[in-house]
């Protein structure tokens, strides 16, 4: 699909503020959480990455994303994480999803 967003590990909502953030494990719920803004996602198969509909507490490991091992990944968003209708196509679609929490 050529209309995506693709994550390597940098926070995509500090990205666009030039704050450069990768994102961590979080120790309680074994998702991935920006140290910054505590955006949350999930890793999911087979090269997704789904963006939580709430934000963490910011209680991390200090596991960091490695790009070299993971890749980039499409970003998804909530409700379910399936279906084309998920895939993040663009930052404005982004932006939309990140303001609703």
């Amino acid at each position: 699909m050529k209309n995506q967003i693709l994550s390597d590990g940098q926070c995509p909502q500090c990205s666009q503020k030039n704050t450069n953030s990768v994102f961590q494990e979080n120790s309680t719920g074994g998702y991935w959480e920006c140290p910054i803004c505590n955006l949350q996602l999930q890793m999911l198969a087979p090269n997704h990455l789904g963006i939580l509909n709430q934000r963490g507490i910011g209680k991390l490991k200090p596991t960091v994303y490695d790009k070299n091992k993971w890749g980039k990944r499409v970003l998804l968003r909530k409700p379910q994480f399936e279906g084309d209708d998920c895939v993040i196509k663009n930052l404005d679609e982004l932006n939309d999803y990140l303001v609703t929490f």
